[in-house]
């Protein structure tokens, strides 16, 4: 009787239109109160909520409950809150990893502290997190800020893959149509992590740098064979109507481009190698 209870008070003050934020993180001692739907429509509404501290606190929940991931409009607004251009927004999510190391494992989080690294406003903060948590550098996108960062007081002696190798060789991989007359970059135009903007006009040298960059989030350059970037696409896809969580290794939502060993899987392979040449 007690327990109904609680659940009916985390249920109203969550869905009370003066609900503070610890009301969110009251949602996880109910989980089966995200199965509802109001709950979960609340939750998409604070995703781009205006109020800072209502933003953070949906974001908070979404870390701590990826089954909220399984409703499709979430996960759309949650992903977007590591790509969008506020830098406020992004700095809540920064400030929230900085307070918990579990949150530092999401490869959304990892993307966008390399992606910090290179933005003023978000620079410092990036910089401490990468201190406090020395292991992150050991990625080869945040290597590959560090490396550029000017007056880095965050040694990195990683060797990375060959830039040139990408461009002459990798690049035209992305562009290439596979299953259903779609490339790489039709899918991941604005994904969370390995984002591929279309090449535009005049910017072709600035997008292949940045393709690179953001290419360079999903290598293992330990055991190359175990790059996310090998493995997805020779997933196949979900079955109907399933959602694929961040990192997952047995689906790929672009289906299988290419099996392993095929020529497309081996130019990758081997242009990953290059960073222990």
């Amino acid at each position: 009787m007690v327990a109904a209870q609680d659940e009916t008070e985390a249920r109203q003050s969550f869905l009370a239109q003066s609900a503070e934020a610890s009301a969110f993180l009251g949602l996880l001692s109910f989980p089966q109160l995200l199965e509802e739907r109001p709950i979960q429509m609340k939750v998409f509404r604070s995703l781009s909520s205006g109020n800072q501290t209502i933003f953070r606190a949906a974001i908070e929940l979404c870390l701590k409950a990826p089954q909220l991931e399984e409703m499709p409009s979430i996960k759309r607004r949650f992903d977007n809150a590591f790509v969008g251009y506020n830098p406020t927004k992004k700095q809540a999510i920064l400030e929230l990893a900085q307070e918990n190391e579990a949150f530092l494992q999401d490869l959304r989080v990892i993307s966008l502290i390399s992606d910090a690294l290179r933005n003023e406003q978000l620079q410092e903060l990036a910089v401490t997190i990468v201190k406090q948590e020395q292991r992150l550098k050991e990625n080869p996108a945040i290597a590959e800020a560090l490396m550029n960062l000017p007056g880095s007081p965050i040694k990195v002696d990683t060797k990375l893959p060959s830039f040139d190798i990408f461009t002459e060789n990798v690049e035209a991989i992305f562009q290439k149509l596979g299953p259903e007359e779609k490339s790489c970059i039709d899918c991941h135009k604005s994904h969370p992590i390995l984002r591929l903007r279309p090449i535009e006009g005049g910017r072709a040298g600035e997008r292949i740098q940045e393709h690179y960059r953001n290419t360079l989030r999903v290598l293992d350059l330990k055991e190359p064979e175990n790059s996310l970037l090998l493995l997805k696409p020779t997933l196949p896809a979900p079955p109907p109507g399933t959602l694929i969580h961040t990192g997952d290794r047995t689906n790929h939502s672009g289906d299988t481009h290419w099996g392993k060993g095929s020529p497309s899987y081996q130019t990758l392979l081997d242009w990953i190698r290059t960073a222990q040449q």
